[in-house]
């Protein structure tokens, strides 16, 4: 069991490792996702070497809880999970894209990494932005069909994707904060206020 004197203690650690070397606040976060059915997704994360809080740190950092799915740990950390929609998304709409342009598939592999400084998300230097700073991708396709048919698939798999519209529209993000049942905060994409 993870406690809050183990929490803390981690946090600590890992602002004094960034203290002592900021380059360990440059963490990348991996993930794999294949095609292998119509529309079927099967996915891989790997970051630089996720700190756990049961485990001992790393020379590379990276933050996250573990996602739990129904008592079976995924094995990803949130920032893993994200590019796992991202790419699947993406891979998801080739298959679609594909099977309505008659196109026969092989080989739908996507490999996407997102890049973050720790500093933003652990409160260290307010001017370091919270979250990824770029994320990269590359798609790997086979296909017996056409070059041409296959940049059109590929063109509306970007565009018609709502995972990648999502990181490049502003998108109205709402929230409210319960404590004891009572409402406490309510949360814009522009900040917090009182209730």
């Amino acid at each position: 069991m993870v406690t809050e004197e183990r929490i803390k203690q981690t946090i600590e650690d890992v602002r004094n490792a960034i203290s002592n070397d900021p380059d360990q606040a440059n963490a990348i976060y991996r993930a794999h996702v294949d095609l292998v059915e119509g529309v079927k997704c099967v996915a891989k994360a790997q970051s630089s070497s996720p700190l756990s809080f049961d485990k001992p740190l790393s020379p590379n950092l990276g933050l996250g809880c573990k996602i739990d799915s129904g008592g079976k740990e995924l094995g990803m950390v949130p920032s893993e999970l994200f590019l796992v929609s991202l790419a699947s998304c993406f891979a998801i709409g080739f298959g679609t894209f594909a099977a309505l342009h008659d196109v026969e598939l092989h080989q739908v592999s996507i490999e996407i990494s997102g890049h973050i400084d720790l500093r933003g998300a652990l409160s260290m230097d307010e001017s370091v932005p919270i979250g990824f700073k770029r994320i990269e991708y590359s798609v790997t396709v086979r296909s017996p069909s056409h070059e041409e048919v296959l940049r059109e698939v590929t063109r509306l798999a970007v565009e018609r994707s709502p995972m990648m519209q999502n990181l490049s529209n502003e998108i109205d993000v709402d929230g409210t904060v319960l404590v004891n049942n009572v409402g406490v905060m309510t949360i814009t994409q522009n900040g917090a206020s009182h209730l």
